[in-house]
């Protein structure tokens, strides 16, 4: 699952990106990309960590203070693909 960070020219690519979609394919990638948002904030503390950086750039470890959560539930530490 990802967690993607959407700034405001991202934002501007959207229409020009469904804007080239058969128009029977619009509501369904529309429909996928909320999917894909509301999976990933369906963790509370996900959207805690995103209310955090909603009000500016922060460290891992600012953001794990600041919601009094470990740095590992923050950010994950990496896992090995075996």
């Amino acid at each position: 699952m990802y967690l993607y960070v959407i700034d405001n020219r991202s934002l501007e690519c959207l229409p020009k990106y469904l804007g080239k979609l058969k128009t029977s394919h619009k509501s369904k990638a529309i429909f996928f990309l909320l999917a894909e948002t509301f999976q990933a904030l369906g963790d509370p503390s996900r959207v805690q960590i995103v209310w955090a950086l909603s009000h500016g750039e922060l460290s891992v470890g600012e953001v794990a203070s600041l919601l009094e959560m470990s740095q590992p539930s923050v950010s994950p530490p990496p896992q090995d693909s075996a």
